[in-house]
């Protein structure tokens, strides 16, 4: 009877030990900064979203931390970055975390490029990478992230008079040169990603990047706003430039970020052929277009010089802490997102048929690359089912960098040719117009250049999105003159 009433209070205990100990699950919520920013980029977002899924989610503990880095650092880049954010991982969670808990990011411009590389390495397994982590990850967020390049970025490391009169305006940004590097268009990053994104697609890798629940949100600056505020004289230059920036009628871009550069997902085709004929076309050119991630655009400026009344990408004001209906851009969807819902890809602040631009960029690489610099795209033919509907702008003459080359440096066989462009209306009907640019429309160009068969490539172009076309040129092999008999007995 004893050893019954031991066995009983044995078994009490334990089932009380468990119960008292058991871990209660938790999510943990990363965020990180941008390039120039800190511990104050996103304001009271962190504590805010706690409080909102602690009420929305009981049961589960909901913890924020912040990831901070060196942006001024000039020798270190997002690879140097993302190694650092594996390391944080390991030892701020490392000592507690569990595989039932759940890590997410919140990320704002290269925090984006920072935390997708660490995603990508560690997804692959590399050990200083921490892969132990990327299971975890159960959400993916980032806010105006130049996945693509910055314009803003490729003129501050360009040698142009342009750079000199805008540098002494970023004395007081910490931005370390590499980084402006790799996020300038047609940088290592850039190749690098759009490879990454090739080799998901065409091996079936997709669930990599799907089952982290990726949200992607853009910033389109309100100009009509910003020119009433009464801080107008910090934000003219936002203003002022509108004629000269992303976008067809209206101003695509955030001030730093274009709207298709924000845009993980893109248009992809390749023309890699070895052996072909001068201006040839390959008929079993093959266009992807990937489909990772949603895709949000809000009415909100890249980073605010007054964000407590005119809102940016990341920083919530104190306000919106006290006040849960603070219409903030960004942070409602954040919010839902997390929760599982739906976020609607566009609202009705910015209807999808309120934006035309689009980006384009090729990859060409040369057998002989000393004439590298002397690489000609040209417009060969635009098809659309109404041909007299719509017209595609590409390089606007008043656009600034609407067209920018890049030679790369250590591999000078490759080059880069980005640009910009819009669609805009002719004579046809708004469902015409409609349909032709939200189904896209297929363009041929010619490649060429001095001493290399040319060729012609097609591609997708569409709104919002960013096309990459990958291209190799072969040698023209010199014609031989035919000997006479007279010429050989000389």
């Amino acid at each position: 009877m004893k050893s019954l009433i031991l066995l009983f209070v044995l078994m009490t205990a334990n089932i009380c030990f468990g119960q008292e100990f058991k871990s209660t699950p938790r999510h943990i919520f990363v965020f990180i900064h941008g390039i120039g920013g800190n511990e104050q980029s996103f304001g009271v977002m962190p504590a805010a979203l706690v409080r909102d899924m602690d009420e929305r989610r009981p049961g589960v503990s909901h913890e924020a931390y912040f990831f901070s880095y060196p942006t001024e650092n000039h020798e270190m880049d997002t690879d140097d970055f993302a190694i650092s954010l594996g390391k944080y991982l390991n030892e701020e969670l490392g000592s507690f975390i569990n595989s039932e808990d759940k890590i997410s990011f919140v990320t704002h411009s290269q925090g984006g490029l920072v935390a997708t590389i660490w995603y990508f390495h560690a997804s692959m397994g590399k050990k200083e990478y921490f892969p132990r982590y990327a299971k975890m990850i159960d959400g993916f967020v980032t806010l105006g992230t130049p996945f693509w390049g910055s314009k803003v970025a490729s003129l501050l490391v360009s040698k142009s008079s342009l750079q000199m009169a805008v540098e002494p305006l970023m004395t007081n940004v910490r931005a370390g040169k590499e980084q402006l590097r790799e996020m300038a268009l047609g940088s290592k990053t850039n190749i690098r990603f759009r490879k990454n994104v090739l080799m998901i697609k065409q091996q079936n890798y997709d669930e990599m990047l799907k089952r982290i629940r990726p949200l992607n949100i853009a910033g389109m600056a309100n100009i009509s706003q910003l020119a009433k505020d009464e801080s107008f004289g910090v934000l003219a230059p936002i203003v002022l430039f509108k004629p000269f920036v992303f976008g067809g009628r209206h101003f695509e871009s955030d001030s730093v970020v274009a709207i298709p550069s924000a845009r993980f997902d893109s248009i992809y085709s390749q023309d890699l052929r070895e052996e072909y004929s001068e201006n040839s076309f390959s008929e079993s050119t093959e266009i992807l277009k990937t489909k990772f991630s949603p895709f949000v655009v809000v009415k909100s400026l890249h980073a605010s010089p007054v964000a407590d009344r005119i809102y940016d990408l990341s920083y919530l004001p104190q306000r919106c802490l006290i006040v849960k209906d603070c219409n903030h851009p960004t942070y409602p969807l954040i919010l839902k997102h997390f929760l599982g819902e739906k976020v609607q890809e566009f609202s009705n602040e910015i209807p999808k048929a309120e934006l035309s631009g689009f980006s384009l960029t090729f990859k060409v690489d040369l057998e002989e690359w000393e004439d590298a610099k002397d690489v000609e795209v040209s417009i060969e033919k635009i098809f659309t089912e109404q041909n007299s509907a719509i017209d595609v702008i590409v390089n606007p003459k008043s656009e600034l960098m609407g067209a920018h080359s890049f030679v790369h440096p250590t591999k000078p066989w490759m080059y880069e040719k980005h640009f910009s462009g819009y669609f805009e209306y002719k004579n046809m009907s708004t469902m015409d117009y409609h349909k032709a640019r939200w189904q896209g429309v297929k363009a041929w160009f010619k490649i060429s250049t001095p001493g290399h068969k040319a060729k012609i490539v097609e591609t997708l172009l569409k709104p919002t999105y960013s096309s990459f076309v990958e291209v190799k040129l072969k040698k023209k092999i010199p014609e031989m003159r035919a000997i006479t008999p007279r010429a050989a007995a000389r």
